[in-house]
């Protein structure tokens, strides 16, 4: 057993534990699930966006009900997310680009694409 958690342990020390893109998507995905009416019901298709070695962008898009209990169809977003040994330390704002709106849309292209 010590043989396994020496490496382990050099290996965060070395990498500063730095998440993976899956480890990511994850905790971009639940700061996006806290903005929601309806938390539990979100969908999503993501990807991650790195901007440096600890921050970038989570972009995809997510479908989940609202106050009425209805999806509401798949819609763009984005959120900027920090992390530091592995954990969230910080995000932007979670922005859902409606169709109606072009300047979120045109974020979502630049930052996403």
């Amino acid at each position: 057993m010590k043989g396994i958690i020496l490496p382990v342990l050099l290996a965060c020390s070395l990498t500063a534990c730095k998440p993976t893109d899956k480890e990511f998507i994850k905790l971009g995905e639940d700061v996006v699930r806290h903005s929601l009416k309806d938390p539990d019901s979100a969908k999503f298709e993501s990807s991650y966006k790195p901007s440096g070695e600890n921050d970038g962008h989570l972009c995809g898009k997510v479908n989940a009900k609202n106050s009425y209990g209805g999806y509401t169809g798949y819609k763009n977003y984005y959120v900027y997310i920090n992390t530091k040994d592995g954990e969230l330390i910080n995000h932007g704002p979670v922005k859902i680009a409606d169709n109606e709106d072009e300047k979120a849309l045109a974020n979502f292209q630049t930052i996403c694409q």
